[in-house]
């Protein structure tokens, strides 16, 4: 903060201070802000807390999609100064660089905050211990991200890059769901260090990726989007993802009671879905009684729910890369001008540049 406060330069705005505050877009900060909230809502309870079709789901996912329908007319038509300039998106290059954040965002979230779950849960690792798997991960995708930095700026080139990590980051969450309650040590290390050298390969050259997709005007604009993105995929991916998991859950305990294996009352699971680790404080003599079935029953529907999030994610993670073959080609980062120049992204920045300087706004 105080590196910002003293060393940031600023470009001073003309104008008092009434003209400025009109000019920020407060609207356009409820109505995504409602979108994202509202749906999210809808997705976690969907299932879990209340049934798919029930007026709470519903009427959440129905007011989100309003809300991100009014957000982007309001941004295209309303705003003065808009949170998210629509002319970007002219450029298929951005939508495809849209795509591909978005979904690692997911990825990347989904499996920062499930890995420590899946070995804590269904490993029976201490937090501590659960936690430190995520370490390798976070080592090496550091390595590889300072790596990928300097091949592309050796290069000048993100594509094969952004290829080879997306490849490497599927299949490491490939490997992830074939984990078995044998799995040893080395090979759950393993997996965590080809999954952070995957990572690391995608991040880097996907900001490059989307700011070559634009003209320098919008460079602001875009790197806000892809944060923003980011967050927005990764807070998707863990409300869907977690609905998916507690639903195994609530199968398995329903299984369980019809079947006279075990009888846990609806307080009881729903404290267990809050606390997974709250099944070893309950008290219940009918319950104590069967506490291997249900801990056996327990283990299992994690290990069903973990390996269907990893393929779910695997599934998520192929498509950054059918993407990026097709539909993001390669654009000069070198400074000085080369005869051959990429025809399809010079054509898509000059629209936006030609639109931007039409746009009523």
């Amino acid at each position: 903060m105080l590196m910002v406060v003293f060393f940031l330069p600023l470009k001073k705005v003309d104008g008092n201070w009434k003209s400025k505050i009109k000019t920020v877009d407060f609207l356009g900060v409820l109505l995504t802000l409602a979108a994202s909230s509202l749906t999210i809502l809808g997705l976690s309870w969907g299932g879990v807390v209340y049934p798919w079709l029930s007026v709470h789901v519903i009427v959440s996912l129905i007011l989100g999609t309003l809300s991100a329908v009014a957000f982007l007319l309001w941004e295209w038509k309303g705003a003065q100064l808009p949170l998210l300039s629509v002319m970007i998106f002219k450029s298929r290059m951005v939508q495809a660089t849209t795509v591909i954040t978005f979904l690692s965002g997911w990825n990347y979230l989904v499996q920062t905050f499930f890995i420590p779950s899946f070995y804590q849960l269904a490993y029976g690792y201490t937090p501590t211990r659960a936690a430190s798997m995520l370490l390798p991960i976070i080592l090496v995708q550091t390595a590889s991200s300072t790596l990928s930095g300097l091949v592309v700026s050796w290069r000048g080139r993100y594509r094969e890059s952004l290829i080879f990590g997306y490849i490497l980051w599927s299949i490491s969450l490939g490997l992830h769901s074939s984990l078995t309650p044998s799995s040893n040590l080395a090979t759950q290390l393993g997996y965590g260090f080809l999954l952070g050298f995957g990572t690391g390969h995608c991040f880097q050259p996907s900001l490059i990726a989307m700011q070559a997709s634009v003209t320098k005007e919008y460079m602001a604009v875009i790197t806000g989007v892809r944060s923003y993105l980011q967050c927005l995929g990764g807070t998707f991916g863990l409300a869907i993802t977690g609905s998916i998991l507690n639903r195994i859950l609530l199968n398995a305990f329903d299984y369980a009671s019809k079947h006279g294996l075990a009888a846990l009352s609806s307080e009881q699971i729903k404290q267990i879905l809050r606390n997974p680790t709250s099944l070893a404080s309950i008290t219940d003599s009918k319950i104590l009684d069967k506490a291997d079935v249900i801990k056996s029953l327990t283990l299992e529907a994690y290990f069903d729910g973990f390996r269907r999030i990893f393929y779910l994610s695997t599934a998520l993670g192929i498509i950054p890369i059918i993407v990026t073959i097709f539909f993001i080609p390669q654009v000069e980062l070198k400074t000085e001008k080369r005869p051959q120049e990429n025809e399809i992204e010079s054509n898509d920045c000059k629209s936006i540049s030609d639109a931007s300087k039409t746009s009523s706004f």
